[in-house]
């Protein structure tokens, strides 16, 4: 039997790439919006939609009725809590069963950033809602390279205040399939766990810059600037000054070297960890896979269609899932590494053939 899929944030980028990615799946979408002038785009998607604003609990029960699975997405506000504390309860009041929550890269309650902090406690709510659960920490999105397109098309650079920095940077795309997989599989498969999503390397914003070339056909250069001259110019553009602060403070804790890879043993940062909480199926963190991404080439995260796609994926012990478009990136070194554990999905791996437990994986993927 179908199930009905609560969209929030559904005019938002991410949403907008994952009522994409669920596209023909049996499921029945259903989209909240705070402004009937923008409904249809997620009409248009295939969406029954329900005008609502997580600032107002007493305008969502009507989304929340009948719905079983819930893609909770709130904005980057002082309120974020209250928005999730106001879907959450939504949800609970309706019968939900799942909630499958966006949340940020190294959310913790000691962040070096506000928007980090803020997310702890929606995630620490989340984890403790009395639902089945599944959190999902992205990093930088490859998508906010747009808005230097302006820059580069004028000037043929962009100037960030970002330093010599290294980002594992993910396409939006990879977000949505990743959270369209966790929505398509049973509700207890992902129950607990939180990923951590990164692209398959980190980069340099001179090495982005190469890459914007490469895809443009012309250089492109990289400008660093200082905090100061970045928040001139973003309030210039009108940005709100508690979005500057928070834009801001992510930059220098990426300057810092926050901005890579996760570390492996940090409780934080752990990709698939489960959680101790009384609504966690296990009180013992088993290994866990960690989604990831296939393709780091950013012309595919600029434009075109998006070359790397989370589909079926076997757990191996090297505790990654491996997806169906790995190998597309011949460029990047391929894993030797032998699956061990058993076959969950039979994965597409274009170009290997199958993959069976026992059978050597030539998928490229992350290491823990």
């Amino acid at each position: 039997m179908s199930r009905t899929v609560l969209i929030t944030g559904a005019t938002g980028t991410v949403s907008t790439a994952l009522m994409n990615a669920l596209e023909g799946a049996d499921v029945r979408l259903r989209a909240l919006v705070r402004d009937k002038s923008r409904a249809d785009g997620p009409r248009e998607q295939g969406a029954e939609v329900f005008v609502g604003d997580l600032d107002d609990p007493r305008s969502l029960p009507p989304a929340f009725e009948g719905v079983q699975d819930v893609w909770l997405l709130t904005p980057n506000s002082p309120r974020a809590p209250e928005n999730n504390m106001n879907a959450v309860w939504a949800a609970r009041q309706a019968g939900v069963e799942r909630i499958v929550r966006l949340s940020a890269v190294g959310a913790a309650h000691d962040a070096p950033n506000r928007s980090g902090r803020l997310h702890a406690l929606s995630d620490r709510e989340t984890e403790r809602c009395g639902m089945r659960w599944t959190i999902l920490r992205p990093l930088w999105f490859m998508q906010n390279l747009l808005n230097e397109a302006g820059d580069i098309a004028a000037t043929g650079s962009f100037s960030l205040n970002m330093a010599s920095a290294r980002l594992s940077m993910i396409d939006v795309r990879d977000i949505a399939a990743c959270a369209a997989r966790v929505l398509l599989d049973d509700p207890d498969r992902h129950h607990g766990r939180t990923y951590t999503l990164t692209g398959p390397r980190s980069l340099t914003f001179d090495e982005v810059a190469g890459q914007l070339g490469l895809a443009l056909g012309r250089p492109v250069t990289y400008l660093p600037v200082s905090d100061d001259a970045k928040r001139r110019a973003l309030l210039g553009y009108g940005v709100p000054r508690w979005i500057v602060d928070m834009v801001e403070e992510y930059a220098q804790a990426y300057v810092s070297g926050w901005g890579t890879s996760p570390p492996t043993r940090s409780p934080t940062f752990s990709a698939a960890r489960r959680a101790t909480s009384p609504t966690s199926p296990a009180t013992t963190p088993p290994r866990s896979p960690r989604p990831t991404v296939a393709d780091p080439r950013l012309g595919d995260g600029v434009s075109g269609p998006s070359r790397s796609r989370f589909r079926e994926g076997i757990e191996c012990s090297c505790a990654s899932v491996h997806t169906s478009a790995h190998v597309q990136s011949a460029h990047l070194p391929a894993c030797r590494h032998t699956c061990r554990n058993r076959l969950l999905r039979r994965p597409r791996h274009l170009g290997s053939g199958r993959v069976d437990a026992g059978e050597g994986c030539r998928a490229v993927h992350l290491h823990r």
